[in-house]
């Protein structure tokens, strides 16, 4: 499917009939990712998906069920739910970049995590319709609420382990390991509430925000101090 991605990657452009169901879905994947992400998923119809991809709207109830059908399907795509992350500015999502390199011994914790939530302002940015739609289906269906944690909380906290860990260990800091699951829960918490639902959805004043931001780093900084 990448190779269609890569193909058919603009917006507006039409995917070309066919009669090859793998490379129907991989149309249906991407149309419906790309019209999720620009009008929502209550807005969008099961027709304009089916002309976005250049097939037969029926195929849709054929191939996924339906709309809902559809969507799981995407998120369960990596294809499609890299389409459906990227399609605000056609960026690839780095989520194990968002906390600094280990390499930056010099830098202190504090500075390390509010470095962490400014890169997660521009994640959040990129990943803002995913993160809508994903979210409210979520709020209502079981299975989404699952592939959601799978793909998105579970998938980014590894990473963020990892990050901390090498953190840690090039400051030769000892954490134990509720230690570590305590801070990641923290920060991807505090991450998702703040830069999404306070400043994209609730449209908090953004100084506010940076403010919890920058004394959540403070207290972390303290509680690590004399390790």
């Amino acid at each position: 499917m990448m190779n269609f991605l890569k193909k058919h990657k603009k917006s507006g452009e039409k995917c070309p009939r066919t009669h090859d169901r793998k490379a129907t879905e991989s149309a249906l994947l991407l149309a419906g990712a790309r019209l999720f992400a620009q009008k929502g998923y209550e807005n969008t119809r099961t027709l304009d998906i089916a002309k976005e991809a250049g097939v037969n709207e029926a195929l849709i109830l054929r191939y996924f069920g339906g709309k809902e059908g559809l969507l799981g399907a995407i998120f369960k795509d990596e294809e499609g739910l890299q389409a459906l992350i990227n399609m605000k500015h056609g960026a690839v999502c780095a989520d194990h970049e968002m906390f600094p390199a280990a390499a930056e011994k010099k830098q202190s914790l504090k500075d390390a995590v509010k470095t962490y939530y400014k890169n997660a302002v521009a994640m959040v940015d990129i990943k803002e319709p995913y993160m809508r739609i994903s979210t409210s289906r979520a709020l209502v269906d079981d299975e989404t609420a699952r592939m959601m944690r799978a793909k998105l909380i579970e998938r980014q906290n590894g990473f963020l382990v990892e990050s901390l860990q090498k953190f840690f260990d090039a400051q030769g800091k000892k954490i134990k390991p509720k230690e570590m699951e305590a801070v990641v829960t923290l920060l991807s918490s505090t991450n998702y509430v703040m830069n999404f639902m306070a400043r994209k959805v609730y449209k908090v004043d953004p100084e506010r925000i940076d403010n919890a931001s920058d004394f959540m780093a403070e207290l972390l900084e303290h509680y690590f101090k004399d390790r």
